[in-house]
């Protein structure tokens, strides 16, 4: 069984546009990870023009040989970026989310594509992505249909919102900024919830704001600028809507990086609105970090963003 650190980068293709992106972003991870690359297809039990409508079954000749062909054809992709790659493919049957979920269990990351079509396939889509990056046993990338990464920008986002999963979501971004040679761009937002309250509070004591979360997030950085002294980091506090302010801030970069919300119930990390909203929206791959747990310190869940996403004073 291989361990998280060891495992292999998953990434589900189903032979569409859609996961092009996706794809090429495997293989780049996986070869700088020094990892294998597992390309899992799922073969569908419902037709995928209406939701539904019984297919033959699963051990259907036909359905089987499409599904082979996918499955070849990803190898053959696989060949032409990285030769020497170590490639493994994984054919499942059922629940998309469900299958590569499953085969997440011993993976280091899993890759999805953001589908850009409209209607109700991207809704399908959409809610099989989002099931992935909430449920998955480890770090999700969701990566736009477009993403070729011919122009890196150097430079890795990090949305910083609670004490509680900081370990998770900075091991995460430190590591990615330091396996591509970036700088590193912390961002937390704030906003009350009251648009009264929030027009005077930007008028009145934005800087107090912007210099309390600096303060907040420079607390919790100290050991890790230690350890990573070769990664530049830049932290911003920024007035807005947490999405929009991370979309902006993540325009230029290579890479957004966010954590999954906490239920205090198994399971216990699942996606926020913010969440939602990026992985519908974003232009550059987002991964998603597990929430692990954090409750043997009750001081790790003071809070940097109030679910309004006003740092708490």
């Amino acid at each position: 069984m291989n361990s998280p650190e060891t495992g292999p980068v998953v990434v589900g293709v189903d032979g569409t546009p859609g996961s092009a992106g996706a794809l090429r972003y495997a293989v780049a991870e996986a070869a700088r990870r020094g990892a294998s690359l597992r390309l899992v297809h799922v073969l569908p039990v419902t037709a995928p023009v209406w939701p539904g409508v019984p297919m033959s079954g699963v051990g259907d000749s036909e359905l089987r040989d499409v599904a082979t062909s996918i499955l070849e054809e990803s190898v053959a992709a696989v060949r032409d970026l990285a030769p020497d790659l170590e490639v493994v493919t994984r054919l499942s049957a059922g629940s998309r989310s469900g299958a590569v979920v499953e085969a997440s269990e011993d993976a280091q990351l899993v890759v999805v594509g953001r589908e850009t079509q409209h209607g109700v396939d991207r809704i399908l889509v959409g809610a099989v992505t989002a099931a992935v990056a909430a449920h998955a046993h480890c770090g999700v990338a969701v990566v736009p249909s477009f993403w070729s990464g011919d122009h890196p920008r150097a430079r890795v986002v990090v949305a910083m919102k609670s004490r509680a999963n900081a370990h998770a979501v900075l091991t995460e971004a430190f590591s990615q900024a330091r396996r591509r040679g970036a700088s590193l761009t912390i961002v937390t937002a704030w906003e009350l919830p009251d648009p009264y309250l929030d027009r005077i509070e930007v008028r009145t004591h934005s800087d107090d704001w912007e210099e309390e979360g600096r303060s907040v997030i420079e607390d919790v950085l100290t050991s890790w600028r230690r350890e990573y002294p070769d990664v530049a980091v830049d932290v911003r506090v920024q007035h807005g809507r947490a999405a929009e302010v991370l979309l902006a801030a993540s325009r230029d970069s290579d890479l957004l990086v966010l954590s999954r919300r906490h239920r205090a119930i198994p399971p216990y990390g699942h996606l926020g609105g913010v969440a939602h909203a990026i992985l519908r929206a974003s232009d550059v791959p987002v991964v998603v970090v597990p929430f692990t747990d954090a409750h043997d310190d009750p001081a790790e869940d003071v809070l940097v963003l109030e679910e309004s996403g006003a740092p708490v004073k």
